[in-house]
């Protein structure tokens, strides 16, 4: 397996790993927005 490979491999498992951590935070976030200006 050539080095690249493997780098690539890696930036899209930690890229995928950050989207799932990051979401529902944002997510979170929106949904208190929401509920502050009181639009349900």
């Amino acid at each position: 397996m050539p080095p690249f490979w493997s780098m690539a491999l890696r930036g899209v498992c930690y890229k995928n790993v950050a989207i799932k951590a990051f979401v529902p935070e944002k997510m979170k976030i929106l949904h208190s927005a929401i509920y502050a200006t009181g639009i349900d």
